[in-house]
């Protein structure tokens, strides 16, 4: 039994060894350490420039979810293993994958797998896999043998086979830790710095079904009448089972102009409706604001890009310039499926004085720290309503939270969507990325969102937009807004705090 513990360990110990390897570059200058270029690793055309058994993408992800994945108990190597070699298979023609699968959850992995590529086939022993290292040497072994038995002169990218691979593995853990190939991630990019390609739409998995989050106002999805938590069973001709973002992004996305068919289900009905939307160039506007009657200031924040920080404060100060001051706010944070935390802290800080704006806890509860709001930039204390819908994700579910549990105002509509984590971009040496959750938040009161969101005072749709377009239309936006909330009771928030009741939010404004 020591024998087997030591040999186990010698094993983990050169597979680690493997991995530091990659990362290190033996030149005229030494030794050197580059996580973010290696000629071996940059982006090729062909796979005479790619060695698939090097594993230069995957050893870093490996590194990266030992150091910085949120959940490390969630890291299931058998489990990996064989979702990557799942997910190759999906993706490419040419190789079969064969193993006794698990009849249910808890059952042991399979001790043999059998690849097949092409007309050439090997088993390799699987059983014994108990470590991230272990599993990395055991892919290395498979590679090779995919490399040698595919060739050169294959019309298969190796580049994409080790994409496959890494994004079955990360399908284990969470639905949105992935690696973003190069285009994938370029487009991202794009989307985040304001202008882009598509039909308007942002999906996410959600119960393993494609899922739109959100889709973004006055753009061909909202105008065809898709909807926040409508499921995408297909796009064109393809099933969206088992269907990675990244693939399901590829496919929304094309020349503005064309047209693609899309397949929702929504609660309720009985089976999937065609949906057909023409792409266009979608261009977000991160901020708008309207004067209201009463010196009652109306601010959307559509979504949180690099700039909507400034966008909201300049917005504000235009606001009270043009009202000669400021009674009350509403911010318009519905459909909103979020963006940039740090944008979503600094707009949530301009409005509390002091006080958790948001904690961040990782890595198995280890690593916890708090934002906390500051004194100096706080807009005065007026009051504040915020409308959110279940289209409400993510960093607009910290601001309202923050709002909502720091007792800074009322926060009214349908429940929020419920995406309580954190995912950082790390960027790969040949341009593709890897996003992957580092952390959940928490609202103050350490109260997790994930899968619960926010819960407003009124919980009908139709009140709420009974308000906005009360407020919209400018006719008595104050009395309107007072009329559609007095006398309601308020709802308990998600902190357990007491919230200050409506009413006396009311006669704030009144004053």
């Amino acid at each position: 039994m020591k024998f087997k513990k030591t040999a186990r360990f010698m094993v983990a110990l050169i597979c680690l060894i493997s991995a530091f390897l990659v990362s290190v570059n033996f030149n005229n200058r030494g030794v050197q350490f580059d996580l973010r270029s290696s000629k071996g690793a940059a982006n090729v055309s062909n796979n005479k420039d790619y060695n698939l058994s090097a594993l230069f993408i995957l050893s870093r992800v490996l590194l990266r979810l030992k150091d910085s994945y949120v959940e490390p108990e969630r890291l299931d190597p058998p489990k990996m293993l064989l979702s990557a070699l799942d997910e190759i298979q999906n993706a490419v023609a040419e190789i079969v994958v064969d193993y006794k699968r698990p009849l249910k959850d808890g059952d042991p992995p399979p001790k043999q797998i059998t690849v097949t590529v092409k007309a050439k086939s090997k088993t390799f022993e699987v059983g014994s896999i108990q470590s991230l290292w272990e599993m990395r040497f055991k892919l290395k072994e498979i590679f090779a043998f995919i490399e040698e038995s595919l060739g050169e002169d294959t019309d298969v990218k190796y580049q994409d086979i080790e994409y496959a691979a890494i994004n079955g593995m990360l399908g284990t853990l969470d639905p949105h830790s992935n690696l973003l190939p190069p285009q994938n991630y370029q487009e991202m990019q794009t989307k985040t710095g304001g202008q882009f390609g598509g039909l308007g739409i942002v999906i996410s998995t959600r119960d393993g079904q494609l899922t739109v989050m959100s889709p973004i106002p006055d753009t061909p999805a909202a105008r065809k009448g898709i909807k926040a938590r409508d499921s995408i069973v297909r796009i064109g001709e393809e099933s969206t089972v088992n269907m990675d973002i990244n693939e399901a992004v590829g496919l929304l996305r094309g020349e503005p102009g064309t047209k693609v068919d899309l397949w929702i289900l929504r609660k309720g009905w009985d089976e999937p409706r065609k949906f057909t939307v023409e792409r266009a160039i979608i261009k977000i506007e991160s901020v708008t604001s309207q004067a209201l009657d009463d010196k009652i200031g109306y601010l959307r924040i559509k979504d949180f890009q690099a700039n909507t920080f400034s966008d909201t404060k300049q917005h504000l100060k235009d606001l009270k310039k043009k009202m000669g001051g400021m009674q009350g706010l509403v911010l318009d944070l519905r459909g909103n499926p979020g963006g940039l935390l740090d944008q979503s802290i600094k707009i949530s800080d301009l409005f509390i004085e002091d006080g958790t704006v948001v904690s961040t806890v990782g890595q198995g509860n280890k690593m916890r720290e708090k934002k906390l709001a500051v004194r100096a930039g706080t807009e005065p204390t007026y009051p504040i309503i915020v409308l959110i819908d279940p289209g409400s994700a993510s960093a607009s579910e910290i601001v309202s939270g923050a709002i909502q549990n720091n007792n800074r105002g009322v926060v009214l509509g349908d429940t929020s969507f419920g995406k309580g984590s954190v995912q950082i971009i790390y960027e790969m040496p040949d341009s593709s990325a890897l996003k992957l959750t580092v952390a959940q938040y928490l609202t103050p009161g350490d109260i997790s969102i994930q899968g619960k969101g926010i819960i407003g005072l009124i919980k009908s749709g139709a009140a709420v937009n009974d308000i906005v377009r009360s407020i919209v239309r400018m006719r008595s936006a104050a009395p309107a807004l007072l009329g559609s909330i007095h006398g309601r009771r308020s709802a308990s928030n998600t902190s357990g705090r007491p919230c200050m009741h409506s009413s006396a939010w009311m006669q704030r404004l009144r004053s």
